[in-house]
């Protein structure tokens, strides 16, 4: 009887033991998940309703001004067709539509100054204008249709699936500063600063945007690089700084708390990865790629599924990846110039042998792993801040006479310092410049050009 006994128990063992490790799992995610509610709520927000701007952004590659024919074209074609992500869906388009689309942007073509360069924008100008020149007169009419985009107060757009829908196209839109650098360099000073300026507001509109990370980030940076040539421009000509053209009316006003923060975009952000999640589940396997399919494939299988894959969970998990930037002390770092402390919970253990919650989860886990950490973007948002008090630093010094500027130039620098960190001069450079948090090499936002003499 004993022998019987102990033969049955070993027999047992495979079925035993992994489901006693499924039912740990379990009740640890059941754990976790209350653990994030908290995270979800914060997270919430409803869909975009397209907008009169986001059409616009959507179709600047496109010659066609009328906003009504605009939003028939998106509502009736879709924006995949529209901007040639389903080449197929594009090439059914009538002839009147796809004749409309205007010849795409190079990457880098317009990039001012280049990519790793060290020089300023009207450096790089001065030094290739033919290039330039040519270079802007062939896209042209995108960038008129870019420089447009300043008239309008949002940029609202819906995406339903990030892994599928296409994007903005965003290479006209960032490059309008060197639209601005021709017009200064060929003598319209006028007309740059008021281009500038209205990339500025551009910019801004977008930073405060709910169109995910993408749409934040490009503000920022469309922020940083005209922020970075009006300085070059008011440190050429600084009595320009006392006659700004009525476009700046608003450009260079402060930025003021709550207008630049990550939370918007990590709310659009999650939205787009849980209807992601949604439709991985609900989509057909035969019509997704190699290695979508086979997981999907493989957590259909009802007797894997409770070990491979848990909805619930990991969305929870991901809504604590995310939530922190909505958090008050995430609000609080971004007022304090701070980095924030970010303790990303799907990483705090990478061994999945410590992890029980994902025993009953492998490929959620994998995926919340896989995602990149989002503490880079809160530091890239925190120097383009930064490069704005500079900006009001060197505003603050062309109020005064020239012979007045080197002395006032200390206090000046601590009025407009950050909590965290100070601004200085840099003297070899002629800029007002600050310790970076972007450690990146071709950081977008960087010290300002300020004229003391």
């Amino acid at each position: 009887m004993k022998k019987l006994f102990i033969i049955l128990f070993v027999l047992a063992q495979p079925i035993v033991l992994p489901a006693a490790l499924l039912t740990v799992s379990y009740f640890v995610r059941q754990h976790e998940q209350r653990q994030a509610d908290e995270s979800l709520r914060l997270l919430k927000t409803a869909p975009l309703e397209p907008s009169a701007g986001g059409d616009a952004l959507f179709l600047v590659n496109y010659d066609v001004a009328d906003a009504k024919v605009r939003r028939q074209w998106i509502t009736q074609y879709g924006t995949n067709a529209l901007q040639g992500a389903d080449e197929a869906a594009f090439n059914r388009l009538p002839s009147a539509v796809r004749a409309a689309k205007l010849p795409s942007i190079p990457k880098d073509d317009l990039a001012c100054p280049p990519r790793d360069s060290d020089s300023g924008c009207l450096d790089a100008m001065r030094h290739e204008l033919p290039a330039y020149r040519e270079r802007l007169q062939q896209a042209a009419k995108q960038l008129a249709n870019a420089d447009a985009l300043s008239q309008y107060p949002v940029f609202d757009y819906r995406i339903n699936n990030l892994s599928s829908d296409a994007l903005p196209p965003f290479a006209a839109v960032a490059t309008q500063h060197t639209a601005a650098a021709l017009d200064w360099v060929e003598h319209r000073q006028a007309v740059a600063l008021s281009r500038v300026c209205r990339n500025l507001n551009t910019g801004r509109v977008l930073l405060r945007s709910r169109g995910g990370l993408l749409d934040t980030m490009v503000g920022s940076a469309i922020v940083a690089r005209n922020t970075a040539l009006a300085a070059e421009m008011l440190a050429e000509e600084p009595a320009w700084a006392m006659r700004f053209p009525e476009d700046c009316a608003f450009a260079f006003a402060p930025i003021v708390p709550g207008e630049a923060n990550l939370c918007a975009a990590m709310q659009d952000e999650f939205r787009f990865f849980d209807e992601m999640l949604q439709s991985w589940m609900a989509s057909d396997a035969a019509k997704m790629d190699e290695k979508s399919a086979f997981l999907a494939r493989l957590v259909r299988v009802p007797a894997l599924h409770r070990a491979l894959f848990s909805y619930e969970h990991t969305r929870g998990l991901h809504a604590q990846n995310l939530a922190q930037f909505c958090t008050d002390a995430g609000k609080v770092a971004v007022q304090q110039d701070k980095p924030l402390a970010v303790a990303e919970p799907a990483r705090e253990t990478k061994s999945f042998t410590l992890r029980p919650a994902c025993w009953g989860n492998f490929v959620g886990c994998v995926a919340t792993d896989a995602m990149p950490s989002y503490a880079a973007y809160h530091d890239r948002l925190l120097d383009m801040l930064m490069q704005q008090r500079a900006c009001q630093a060197a505003l603050a010094l062309y109020e005064l006479p020239a012979a007045e500027r080197h002395e006032a130039l200390p206090q000046i620098l601590q009025q407009h310092s950050s909590p965290a960190r100070q601004l200085s001069y840099d003297e070899k450079k002629k800029q007002i410049v600050f310790e970076r948090y972007d450690s990146r090499e071709n950081a977008v936002a960087k010290g300002v050009a300020v004229r003391l003499d």
